[in-house]
């Protein structure tokens, strides 16, 4: 009854999180700056990237940007044995994350790209090629200012 209990809840919080995001991105302010090529603005109410004061950092997210959602969905779903969803979720995060040169962000969703597609008996070169891609970020991460 206990892990029902968990899974029901943890179910509810992927919906509540997709429509969240979903709203999120069609917002008329989002919707523009895509047209216009716009980048997100910095803690902009929304959420968004919110980068370390002057010293070009690491990019942080706060806990109620898109990108946080979409880790928190790709997790969530990866711990209800759903790696096809994960999967989707994981690299959406990932692009984001890419988009805004967040490399430690970036390589632990490859990480997980890669244990999705094990999961999912994909390829072992997709598998491989997610790996890598996790590994040279991790790199680029730990040897940046």
């Amino acid at each position: 009854p206990l892990a029902k209990c968990i899974t029901a809840h943890m179910q509810g919080r992927v919906a509540q999180l997709a429509a969240t995001v979903r709203e999120k991105r069609q917002g008329l302010k989002n919707t523009l700056r895509s047209w216009l090529g716009g980048k997100k603005a910095a803690a902009d109410g929304g959420g968004g990237v919110v980068l370390p004061p002057k010293d070009g950092g690491v990019p942080r997210y706060a806990h109620s940007s898109i990108e946080a959602f979409l880790r928190q969905i790709a997790d969530f779903a990866f711990l209800l044995r759903d790696p096809g969803v994960a999967l989707g979720y994981y690299r959406e995060a990932a692009a984001e994350f890419k988009r805004d040169k967040a490399w430690l962000h970036y390589a632990s969703a490859q990480e997980m790209i890669a244990l999705c597609l094990c999961a999912s008996e994909a390829k072992r070169a997709d598998v491989d090629e997610a790996l890598d891609k996790a590994s040279v970020n991790y790199i680029r991460a730990s040897s940046s200012p």
